[in-house]
């Protein structure tokens, strides 16, 4: 069966890795991607990159399906005429969480020259990917075959190399729990997502913390809209709320050191429009750890962690 190529902007591929298997879906390095990959956003220098603002740059090749599944997420938003969103959305979103970077499908032509895209082409905010785990594997350097570690005894330090198969364990691991029907049930199909993806882009602090906290509010109400209905839901405080969720995903007993300056800092945001102004620099601590909690929420909801 013939499969569709399409360019993919922002993608960028764990070291010597060639391509990522996702499900039906493969994802290959563009030509000239080493080169290429300078140009994208870097926000700290190292060897390879200096730290620049970059540009949306073609860096792989997807091959999908000829017929795709429909999307889990609720892309009600999209624009797709009378057909429903593809499964393809859904892989693109979670590269983009776990990679820090706003991957984008080219499904224009070249000829449609006002096509402009809209969306950010720094590097994330958040650091969701450091819930990808490393997994070293080893690799032919002439046959680019995986190889065991028995064989690397028999070979040249230059006829092989590691790469890491984390990531795409990783985006295999969340598409296979999004799929589950129990999971979409219990998460609504996974709407928050949408919510995080926003929360983790590059913005102003405050912007970044509502979208967060629109996250716990969003896991709490699913967890009670069997037992209340939305209006009592809604005057649920904000400390209960906090309480609720940190209980339920998180281990360290925190909840009750934490509900009270969340409170504050929520309140002060939404009702005043800026955060508190006493003692500014524990709670830059409390936000930073918050949106790091948030983070760990939302891995531990996609089994993760």
């Amino acid at each position: 069966m013939d499969r569709v190529q399409i360019e993919i902007y922002n993608l960028e591929f764990p070291d010597n890795v060639l391509e990522l298997n996702v499900g039906e879906y493969c994802f290959k390095q563009a030509p000239d991607y080493k080169k290429i990959l300078k140009e994208l956003s870097h926000s700290y220098n190292s060897t390879s990159f200096e730290v620049n603002q970059g540009s949306h740059r073609v860096t792989a090749l997807a091959l999908l399906p000829s017929r795709q599944k429909v999307a889990i997420l609720p892309w009600n938003s999209i624009e797709v005429g009378s057909q429903k969103p593809r499964e393809f959305l859904d892989i693109l979103l979670v590269l983009s969480l776990l990679t820090g970077r706003n991957i984008i499908a080219k499904t224009w032509r070249d000829a449609e020259s006002r096509i402009q895209i809209i969306e950010d082409p720094r590097q994330h905010r958040g650091n969701f990917g450091r819930f990808v785990l490393p997994v070293g594997k080893a690799i032919n350097n002439q046959t680019r075959e995986i190889i065991s570690e028995v064989e690397i005894n028999g070979l040249s330090a230059f006829e092989w190399l590691r790469f890491d198969q984390g990531l795409e364990i990783a985006v295999n691991k969340v598409c296979s729990t999004i799929k589950d029907e129990v999971w979409q049930k219990k998460y609504s199909k996974g709407a928050f997502l949408l919510i995080f993806a926003q929360a983790q882009k590059r913005q102003c602090t405050e912007s970044a913390f509502i979208l967060s906290w629109s996250i716990w509010e969003h896991i709490f109400s699913l967890h009670h809209s069997l037992l209340m209905n939305n209006k009592e839901i809604s005057k649920m405080s904000v400390e209960q709320k906090y309480r609720f969720v940190r209980n339920e995903y998180f281990l360290d007993g925190k909840e009750e050191e934490n509900a009270e300056k969340i409170e504050k800092i929520r309140n002060r945001l939404i009702h005043f429009g800026f955060f508190p102004q006493n003692g500014y620099k524990d709670q830059n601590n409390k936000i930073s750890e918050f949106f790091s909690d948030t983070e760990y929420l939302v891995a531990k909801i996609l089994n993760l962690v």
